[in-house]
């Protein structure tokens, strides 16, 4: 999933009297090439966003008829969480991604990235907050159990915005990658863009 810009919104008079808007861009996470995106209309606050997504693919490799009945009820919850973001289906997606983990069962992919499916939005900045305009640079570690693990940070802005960034990224939910039938661990670039409005009260 790419995000090229997310502002939170809670109204045009919320942000009047806040003064201050956040931006967000998640970097390339990765998207097999031979997959064509999907284009979702999604409500961002008080506004409706055309996102692009790729889906999780259907088997594509051999799997034993548990594994293949497995496999589509992981991926339509996967898709599913996506396109609603709500607790039911992540509940579902974490729950079927545990039960593939527990029986061993193979992923029937090709090698692929890990997936970015969900990312709620940030939490909007106290009363009187000051920001910076600028890109928080990270290094994050995609575990293979479908968590985020370690994240280095390569560039900052200011130690409380990039504080910011760091929780934010953690509330990440993912497919991850896999290689050789397997969920595997793999780091991925990921950043944050801050910005600040003009007028404050």
């Amino acid at each position: 999933m790419k995000i090229k810009r997310f502002c939170v919104s809670k109204g045009k008079g919320f942000w009047q009297r806040l003064g201050i808007c956040l931006l967000f861009a998640l970097v390339y996470v990765g998207i097999a090439p031979a997959q064509e995106p999907t284009s979702i209309r999604k409500a961002v606050g008080t506004s409706l966003v055309l996102k692009t997504f790729v889906e999780i693919p259907k088997a594509t490799e051999e799997c034993t008829p548990e594994e293949c009945e497995w496999w589509e009820r992981l991926r339509t919850a996967g898709n599913g969480l996506y396109r609603k973001g709500d607790t039911r289906s992540t509940r579902q997606f974490v729950l079927l991604l545990v039960e593939g983990m527990e029986k061993s069962y193979r992923v029937p992919l090709e090698d692929r990235p890990p997936l970015i499916l969900h990312l709620p939005p940030p939490a909007p900045f106290p009363r009187g907050f000051s920001s910076r305009n600028g890109n928080v640079e990270l290094s994050v570690e995609y575990a293979a159990e479908g968590s985020v693990g370690e994240i280095d940070l390569v560039s900052g802005l200011r130690s409380d915005l990039d504080q910011r960034c760091i929780l934010w990224i953690r509330e990440t939910l993912f497919l991850p990658a896999v290689k050789d039938g397997k969920f595997v661990t793999e780091w991925r670039a990921t950043s944050c863009g801050f910005g600040s409005s003009t007028s404050t009260r």
